[in-house]
């Protein structure tokens, strides 16, 4: 008798392994397919998107383009105090007569200096509006620049050519201000656009 209860719970206890042997379909062990892969992005390819934000209009090759020449890392650190340290890659122009003030930086941090390079960025922005001379036409180009981070990425965007109506309106010289700061906004946000877009933002 005790051999047949113990072949009976014995059997009981086969059938309920075997049931939930059966119940599980193995989910546990798939990936998460919908996890979209993260998006990688080089220096290069953002200094192609901000300059494609703005046609021919930095095109070397265009009638009308107004080229801008190369900023070299020595100068990176000494006009615009961003230190190599710092830097682990970037592209950088800036405008090729002296009656511009187009330029764009584009760097990729190092480990823990996104901040310090955001910082040096804005110290020479605050340069720029406060203690630099600026043609008239350029003041208020100056004053819309942006400077703004995105992960590893610092930019510093001062582009985009300001229209005739923006160049010559009437009015005030508030009233023509405003108007001259609202399409320098336009323009850099062109650029800015363009750089979320491609980091799919």
């Amino acid at each position: 008798m005790t051999k047949k209860i113990l072949a009976l719970l014995l059997a009981g206890v086969l059938a309920c392994g075997a049931l939930v042997a059966c119940g599980n379909t193995g989910d546990n062990n798939k990936t998460d397919d919908t996890t979209p892969a993260p998006v990688v992005v080089t220096v290069p390819e953002l200094k192609d998107a901000i300059l494609g934000a703005y046609g021919d209009t930095y095109n070397p090759e265009s009638e009308m383009g107004m080229p801008l020449m190369d900023i070299p890392a020595d100068i990176l650190e000494a006009t615009y105090g961003i230190q190599s340290a710092w830097v682990e890659e970037f592209a950088a122009a800036m405008p090729m007569m002296m009656t511009n003030v187009d330029t764009y930086i584009v760097v990729k941090a190092t480990e823990g200096n996104v901040e310090n390079v955001v910082k040096a960025l804005q110290d020479y922005h605050n340069y720029l509006v406060n203690d630099s001379f600026q043609y008239p036409k350029d003041i208020e180009k100056v004053r819309a620049a942006k400077v703004f981070a995105e992960g590893d990425f610092v930019f510093f965007i001062m582009l985009g050519m300001l229209s005739d109506d923006a160049l010559y309106a009437e009015g005030t010289a508030e009233e023509i201000a405003t108007v001259q700061f609202n399409e320098a906004t336009a323009n850099n946000q062109k650029a800015i656009d363009a750089i979320n877009a491609l980091l799919g933002k």
